[in-house]
This record gives structure tokens, C-alpha cells and sequence, in this order.
């Protein structure tokens, strides 16, 4: 047997040790750590809410670039009543591929949380209670194909959930006893919207009610009950618009 081949096996082990030590070294990738209200996120990447904020004076984050990942952490975030919890708006231009993860508790208020000039965003697993608005999509340009799934508007002094973009999903979220309706498709772009598989219960005002010139919305598969006024309403006077 040749001196080459009886050190073989050692080779191969070296080169499996190099191997694992050089994944090793490969960094995760960075996350930024948010502790303080009024906190202005102006670069792309991931962020993560390290603890609580708690009686922020305005806003308590605000995300003013594109392509965001806002891990939230099971925190909560309070206000003052006055401000935004979370903010999504860029000073100029859309906001893209801003995703916005809970669970996470946002109360007291002006809005919870409001996207603006969005496009393909999300959020998802957020409670919202005991604010002014719960959630609102608002489009001011052009804001569209936003997601907002399995989040829970509570107890909000006017509506749950304020509908103002197009070709975007609400899907599995949960709008009960706020002091107005559970979701509102909005007159002035609240069109195109699917809204499915949702819950709205308890509300003061109506369950879903898509205002006159919001038009073209599928609305199907939520379940709505003990209202003060109407489960589902249509205030379009030509016809039935939405599905």
C-alpha cells in the first residue's frame, strides 16, 4: 500500500472540518434592533422590536423606504392618543415589499396602523384595540395588492378596519365591538378589494359596509352578527356593484 493512500482518510477529514468551519463563517443575515418610539426606518432589511414602547408621544415607528421586515416580538406598542402606532409612508414615491409580522398589541391611538402608497405589503398576526382606527390601507397614489391577514381590530372608538386601495386581500381577520363598522370600503378607491373569510361581530355601526362609489369588490365568506345597524351593507344605489 502506497504512503498516499494510508494518509487518504486524513484528507477527507480535514476537508470536512474546512468545509463545516467555512459555513460556519458565513454571518446570518443582520437585524436591526428597534427600542425607542419615533423610531424612522429608512433602509431596507429586517428589524426586529426589541421591547416594549410604551406612551409614545406620536408616532410609534414609522417605515419611510421599501423592501421592510418588521418582526415585531410578541410586544406591546401605546400611545398618547394622537400619532400612529405603525406607519408605512415614504416621503416620496411608493412603499414596496413592507412586511409587518406580530403578534403584537397597538392601543391608544389615532391609528393603529396605517399603510400609505403601499404595494405588495402585509401584515399579519396584529392586535389593535382601544385606538381611534384600527387598521387603514389608505392610497393617496397608487397603493394596491397589500395583504392583511389573521390580525384582530377590538374596541377601537371607530372603524376596525378602513379599506382606501384596490386588488388587495383581507382575509381571516377578526373586527369586533368597535364604535363603528367592522370594515369600510372607502368612496374614494375602495375597489377590487377581496374580502374573505372574515369575522365581524359586535360592531356599533355595520358589520362590512362598502360606501357609495366603492364598487367592485368580492365579498364573500365572513361571518357578521349582533349588529346595531346591518351585518353586510351595499350604499351604492345603482344595482349591487360588489359580489
Amino acid at each position: 500500500m502506497s504512503i498516499f493512500a494510508t494518509r487518504l482518510p486524513k484528507y477527507l477529514l480535514i476537508a470536512a472540518i474546512l468545509l463545516l468551519l467555512a459555513q460556519l463563517a458565513v454571518p446570518a443575515q443582520a437585524q436591526t434592533q428597534i427600542t425607542t418610539c419615533g423610531t424612522n426606518i429608512r433602509l431596507a432589511g429586517t428589524y426586529v422590536l426589541a421591547n416594549d414602547l410604551l406612551n409614545c408621544p406620536g408616532d410609534g415607528i414609522d417605515i419611510t423606504f421599501g423592501h421592510v421586515t418588521l418582526e415585531l416580538g410578541n410586544h406591546q406598542i401605546t400611545g398618547s392618543g394622537t400619532g400612529t402606532g405603525i406607519r408605512v409612508a415614504r416621503s416620496s414615491g411608493l412603499a414596496r415589499n413592507v412586511i409587518i409580522h406580530g403578534p403584537a398589541t397597538i392601543t391608544n391611538f389615532d391609528k393603529g396602523i396605517e399603510l400609505v402608497d403601499s404595494q405588495t405589503g402585509e401584515v399579519s398576526r396584529v392586535t389593535c384595540t382601544a385606538n381611534n382606527t384600527g387598521f387603514t390601507v389608505d392610497l393617496r397614489e397608487d397603493s394596491w395588492d397589500n395583504q392583511l391577514h389573521d390580525n384582530i381590530a377590538t374596541m377601537n372608538h371607530g372603524a376596525g378596519f378602513v379599506i382606501n386601495d384596490e386588488w388587495s386581500h383581507y382575509d381571516h381577520n377578526q373586527s369586533s365591538q368597535n364604535g363603528g363598522s367592522g370594515f369600510v370600503l372607502t368612496a374614494i378607491d375602495g375597489r377590487n378589494n377581496f374580502v374573505n373569510n372574515n369575522t365581524a361581530d359586535q360592531n356599533a355601526s355595520d358589520g362590512i359596509e362598502a360606501r357609495s362609489g366603492a364598487v367592485q369588490n368580492p365579498i364573500y365568506e365572513n361571518h357578521a352578527t349582533g349588529k346595531s345597524n346591518l351585518d353586510l351593507a351595499d350604499d351604492n344605489s345603482a344595482g349591487c356593484p360588489n359580489t
